[in-house]
C-alpha cells in the first residue's frame, strides 16, 4: 500500500476519488512527474507555481513522450485530488500555488483558505503545512470537520495554504 493508497482508503468515497485512485494505480509516473517538475521550477529560481498549468503541461509532456500513436488521456477531475494529495505529501510546496475550492477538499477532508494577504504579490508566502502522518491521525481521530489555522487548535484535517480562492 502507498501514500495515495492510504489517503483514499481514508477519504470520502465517491467516483471521483476512485477515478483518481484507478488512473494514480494505472500512471503512477504521473504524480512523480509533476513533483519533480515542481522541484524543477524552484531549482531554476521560480518562487511559485500553479497547478492547473503543471497539469496541462504534464499532460502534453507525457503524450510526447509516448508518441502520436499511444494517445494519453489525463482526466481533469482528477487534477484537484493531485494538487491535494501533493499538498499533504509535500509540505515543502507550501503557499507557493493557488487553490481553488474544489470536491476534493470535501473528499479528502482539505480545506482551503482566505487569503493570506491583499495584494496578489503577497499571496505565495510560506504558512504551515500539515504532513501525511498528520493527516493520518486527524482521519484516525474522529471525522471532525476541518478548522482553520488562524486560531489556536490541535489540527483536526489538513488545511491548505490560505491562497486566493
Amino acid at each position: 500500500m502507498d501514500a495515495i493508497d492510504e489517503l483514499v482508503a481514508r477519504s470520502q468515497d465517491c467516483k471521483e476519488v476512485r477515478r483518481f485512485h484507478e488512473f494514480h494505480r494505472n500512471h503512477p509516473e504521473v504524480l512523480d512527474f509533476l513533483v519533480e517538475e515542481i522541484r524543477s521550477r524552484f531549482n531554476h529560481g521560480f518562487t511559485a507555481f500553479s497547478y492547473h498549468s503543471l497539469w496541462e503541461y504534464a499532460r502534453w509532456k507525457l503524450e510526447m513522450e509516448r508518441g502520436p500513436g499511444n494517445t494519453f488521456l489525463m482526466d481533469d477531475s482528477c487534477a484537484p485530488f493531485y494538487a491535494r494529495t501533493i499538498a499533504i505529501l509535500h509540505p515543502e510546496f507550501d503557499g507557493l500555488a493557488e487553490f481553488s475550492k474544489s470536491k476534493a477538499d470535501a473528499v479528502l477532508g482539505t480545506q482551503v483558505g482566505a487569503p493570506a494577504r491583499e495584494t496578489s504579490e503577497e499571496l505565495c508566502v510560506p504558512g504551515q503545512w500539515y504532513s501525511f502522518a498528520v493527516w493520518l491521525a486527524a482521519h484516525d481521530a474522529a471525522h471532525v470537520s476541518p478548522t482553520p489555522r488562524n486560531q489556536t487548535v490541535k489540527p483536526n484535517s489538513p488545511f491548505l495554504s490560505p491562497l486566493r480562492v
